[in-house]
């Protein structure tokens, strides 16, 4: 025989509640341990692992890794279950006047609340128990996954600088043979002026000849009459360009007559030095103004 016992909370150090001998016996015929913590606390447990279960579920499914969220269940239908059955252990219990039928049968209603309560609550654990394992193995699994990642970031950011310091290497080594070339052009020249002064100070060069002071008279006048008569010829050429120029124009006679003569007064030239078909085309046009004013 079982008689109601009273305990003090083994987690809170507090409340203190009773167990009754319906609980003692219905903890003995399904082989579980007879309660130490009140009920208080017993829901509240049982809600922070399962919130704090959802709370980490959820985080690693809302990451970036799209596989991990892939294969991880949803949180939800993960503890949904359980959830149910933590209800019905929470439930308050309830009481009622017996039927005919449960006096005559002896029926203890509040017994039969107790041990559906505890069986409730028994199955909450041990399947709470279990999804949290499952979880920590799903949890294992990203974790390492992502330290592969990690480590494979890591590896790939290495040969990143692997190669930058090897281009730097490579630019120092290049700006180093650019060096190398300009002091070893410079050492050379250097050389070469100091070799040719040597040979300036053994071998003084051979005395200026004195220079004839007629001879370079009658160069100097050559060189002024070549300037000259170069100089006449590109004014020439410039003169025949003009008058092709204004000769071709596709203007009326007397304009282009008109504009003949203003290119001999530029070029300060005479009628005889125009090119014979201009020549003939300016008296021609000239001849018939005359006689147009008589």
């Amino acid at each position: 025989m079982y008689a109601d016992i009273k305990k003090t909370c083994a987690k809170c150090k507090k409340a203190s509640f009773w167990l009754t001998a319906a609980e003692q016996e219905a903890c003995q015929k399904q082989n579980v341990p007879l309660p130490d913590h009140c009920p208080a606390c017993r829901t509240k447990s049982a809600s922070a692992e399962v919130s704090s279960a959802l709370a980490t579920l959820e985080q690693v499914r809302s990451g970036q890794d799209a596989f991990l969220a892939k294969i991880l269940p949803d949180p939800s239908a993960l503890f949904q279950d359980i959830q149910q059955l933590m209800s019905q252990a929470t439930a308050p219990i309830y009481t009622r006047p017996r039927t005919f039928w449960e006096w005559w049968q002896n029926v203890d209603l509040q017994a039969q609340q107790m041990e559906k309560k505890l069986r409730a609550g028994n199955q909450a654990d041990q399947l709470l128990q279990q999804r949290l394992g499952i979880l920590r193995q799903y949890l294992d699994i990203a974790k390492t996954m992502h330290e592969a990642k990690e480590a494979q970031m890591e590896q790939h950011q290495k040969k990143l600088r692997g190669y930058l310091e090897t281009l730097q290497l490579e630019e120092a080594i290049a700006e180093q043979q650019a060096l190398r070339d300009e002091r070893i052009k410079t050492h050379q020249l250097e050389e070469a002026r100091k070799q040719n002064q040597i040979l300036a100070e053994l071998q003084p060069p051979p005395p200026v000849k004195p220079v004839d002071p007629v001879k370079q008279a009658v160069n100097n006048h050559r060189r002024q009459l070549k300037a000259k008569a170069t100089a006449t010829q590109l004014v020439i050429s410039d003169f025949l360009k003009e008058l092709q120029k204004v000769f071709r124009a596709n203007v009326e006679d007397t304009v282009k007559a008109t504009r003949i003569r203003a290119v001999l007064e530029t070029y300060k030239q005479e009628v005889d030095a125009l090119p014979k078909g201009i020549r003939a085309f300016l008296e021609e046009v000239e001849q018939a103004e005359e006689v147009g004013r008589d």
